[in-house]
């Protein structure tokens, strides 16, 4: 039995309307799932104690932010990660359908903890433009319609789009070298040269010089192709690397440090907490736990 006080009975109230999905996934996913369609209107939401995902599937064009001061426009298979304690403000002239994936503090799923302690310090909602997030979200949305929230299907399928949106908010994807540019050998010879050698210092100088560039045309032909300077790319591919150790191994958090090339483990907890928002031990923890 819902309380008065469920973030999901402040969301129907604020768009006055029920949904037509309204299911709990139980387990360890413990995830709340609404749909809704609605005719034009312009609700406010209060923040909520909880972090929230919403996918558009269908209707008009959404803002959020209202008149004169929009943050985000929607239209459909484009999400957004609402983070706890952020308030919204959506309008919309049409009509509009979407679901809302409500992260419980009950659930026990690392992924659902994680994608809550990226969005910590977060004061404004995250839009989302992924193929994968939408579909998935959509069929999740289609199967609970037709009473399937029991279903070995449906937690498959929540379980891609919860990684599927942790992986985007830590900035995976942006490890991804833009396809225009990925006919050129020599990106591709560094490329491998950083992936093998993660654990030494890797400078401009020598890495230009393992394509026989100048620093300065290195420099550019790099950032051109990664969208992002060699630091960056050399920083991703370092903490991805140690993501995938302390998942799947014992190893201690020096040993990694080294074997990653960081100066120490000092400077390797600091960077990993900048851009996962935990520490590496909170990070292993939490896969740990739910085991």
């Amino acid at each position: 039995m819902m309380s008065e006080t469920s973030p999901w009975l402040k969301v129907s109230e604020a768009f006055g309307s029920e949904p037509i999905v309204s299911q709990l996934l139980a387990g360890g996913l413990n995830i709340y799932v609404e749909r809704y369609i609605c005719e034009a209107m312009s609700p406010s939401v209060e923040a909520l104690p909880i972090t929230a995902l919403v996918t558009q599937f269908g209707g008009s064009k959404v803002d959020e932010g209202g008149k004169g001061s929009v943050h985000a426009q929607f239209f459909p298979s484009i999400s957004a990660v609402v983070p706890a304690g952020c308030a919204t403000t959506w309008e919309f002239s049409g009509f509009a359908d979407f679901a809302v994936f409500y992260f419980q503090p009950q659930s026990s799923h690392p992924f659902c903890r994680l994608i809550d302690e990226l969005c910590l310090e977060s004061k404004q909602l995250i839009p989302i433009t992924n193929p994968l997030i939408a579909a998935t979200s959509q069929q999740i949305a289609e199967e609970l319609f037709h009473n399937n929230s029991g279903s070995e299907f449906v937690e498959r399928l929540m379980l891609v789009m919860l990684e599927q949106t942790w992986r985007l908010l830590n900035g995976d994807s942006a490890t991804e070298i833009n396809p225009a540019y990925i006919h050129l050998g020599r990106i591709h010879t560094i490329i491998k040269f950083i992936q093998n050698n993660l654990d030494q210092p890797l400078s401009i100088k020598q890495l230009a010089e393992q394509v026989g560039l100048s620093s300065t045309h290195f420099r550019r032909l790099f950032s051109e192709a990664a969208g992002m300077t060699t630091h960056q790319f050399v920083m991703h591919l370092r903490l991805k690397k140690a993501r995938e150790l302390l998942i799947n191994t014992n190893m201690p958090m020096i040993q990694i440090s080294t074997a990653l090339g960081f100066n120490s483990q000092s400077h390797f907890t600091a960077s990993f907490k900048k851009m996962h928002a935990v520490t590496p031990g909170r990070y292993r923890g939490l896969f740990l736990s739910s085991k």
